[in-house]
């Protein structure tokens, strides 16, 4: 299918994807100096002993956003705080000392519970080469979740790397074999369930974002009739495959902010648009076949803002900016050696019939107050060859705090 079909992904929706992740970051820095964490996808935030956990131990790819305020409820028939987040619930005990004055609520055999299933009756094996064997529950984890299973876990020891016990403490035991699911999404998908946890297999995800953790929270406070499992379907048919020209981002030019605040090196033919507001200057570059865009938006922070904090702050302002769109799949911030931090984001997008896989990149420093961040999407099946083009604007970036203007 030739790009004139693609084209209808068009300017207006990169531009304003990437001007709302920009007024998101904002949004964050603002809420950070409260005390609380808050979040503009919900009205709900998260602070103390909540917030320190849910920040310390995976934040949104391992929680997920609050979908509730704390509150006290009965949890096996004791009166706890406790705050429901999108894949879990976290319960406040405070007889225990840190860490374990936060738990994890056992939402795997809850979300069973509720559908009647018995765990217990699932088949169980015999150690298998290459997996982790329970002997408590007659599991294995194989293959991508082995290796999701041991990159998380609670922190426990204060040693570097993840422990068997901290991973354990985090996602409980295995209590089922791999199983094919439908899940509330109707989508069908290879599952594994854990006494905290489900994993999801994505295979149309590259790894390591090919397996996610359920959003068990949500479907236990939703409630409704449980997921059917699924029937036999019929193989699906293959979807067209676009034919997308090859991107050029070998050849560039210098792009000068009018003001002089910022200059960077754009694609010679990539057009740019100011989209800045009172608060935030956004300005965007697309391609001509429209499929390749990048963005660049900066703010006034108003204060210094560490490392960690631009980490989370460019994860949460992809989920907002990009959160409408299809198989949005974000992995974890990258702190590089001069305190910048990168991430990498995949989704897609459906044209006519088409499915299209794009691949972004984020990145954000801090010079002063002010605090840039530059996005740059591509289609993921150019993204390895156009990798060193992409490190080359964003290499490029220089800016004068001094001609700040807002």
């Amino acid at each position: 299918m030739r790009m004139y079909l693609l084209q209808r992904i068009g300017l207006c929706l990169v531009l304003m994807s990437m001007f709302t992740v920009a007024l998101g970051a904002s949004g964050q820095i603002a809420q950070a100096q409260s005390g609380d964490r808050c979040f503009n996808e919900t009205p709900y935030c998260i602070s103390g002993r909540m917030s320190e956990f849910w920040e310390q131990n995976g934040g949104l790819p391992v929680f997920g956003l609050p979908i509730g305020p704390q509150q006290e409820e009965i949890i096996e028939g004791r009166p706890l705080q406790v705050q429901w987040f999108e894949r879990n619930r976290l319960e406040l005990h405070p007889e225990n000392a840190p860490p374990n004055d936060v738990l994890i609520g056992r939402l795997g055999d809850d979300e069973l519970q509720r559908r009647g299933i018995n765990w217990f009756e699932f088949p169980q094996s015999e150690p298998q080469e290459g997996c982790a064997f329970f002997s408590d529950t007659g599991q294995n984890v194989c293959g991508p979740f082995l290796t999701y299973w041991r990159s998380q876990g609670l922190e426990q020891d204060g040693q570097p790397g993840i422990s068997e016990s901290e991973s354990l403490a985090l996602f409980g035991l295995p209590i089922s074999p791999l199983r094919v699911e439908t899940l509330s999404d109707g989508e069908t998908y290879t599952v594994q369930w854990f006494e905290r946890a489900r994993f999801e297999f994505h295979p149309q995800n590259p790894s390591p974002y090919n397996v996610q953790l359920g959003l068990l929270g949500r479907e236990i406070v939703a409630g409704g009739d449980p997921p059917i499992e699924p029937q036999p379907q019929p193989q699906p048919t293959v979807p067209p495959t676009p034919d997308i020209d090859d991107i050029d981002i070998s050849v560039f030019r210098t792009y000068t902010y009018p003001t002089g605040l910022f200059s960077i090196s754009v694609p010679t033919n990539w057009t740019d648009r100011d989209e800045s507001s009172d608060q935030v200057v956004l300005v965007g570059f697309v391609s001509p076949i429209y499929v390749s865009a990048m963005a660049v938006a900066v703010l006034d922070a108003r204060r210094s803002v560490s490392s960690e904090e631009l980490a989370v702050i460019l994860q949460q302002s992809v989920q907002s900016g990009f959160s409408s769109l299809d198989n949005l799949t974000v992995g974890d911030p990258q702190i590089q050696s001069d305190g910048s931090v990168r991430i990498t984001f995949t989704y897609t997008t459906d044209v006519e019939g088409v499915q299209v896989t794009l691949q972004g990149t984020g990145y954000a420093r801090q010079d002063g107050t002010l605090v840039t961040t530059i996005w740059i999407v591509v289609p993921q099946s150019q993204a390895e060859r156009l990798q060193s083009g992409i490190d080359t604007i964003i290499n490029s970036y220089q800016i004068d705090p001094a001609l700040w203007d807002r």
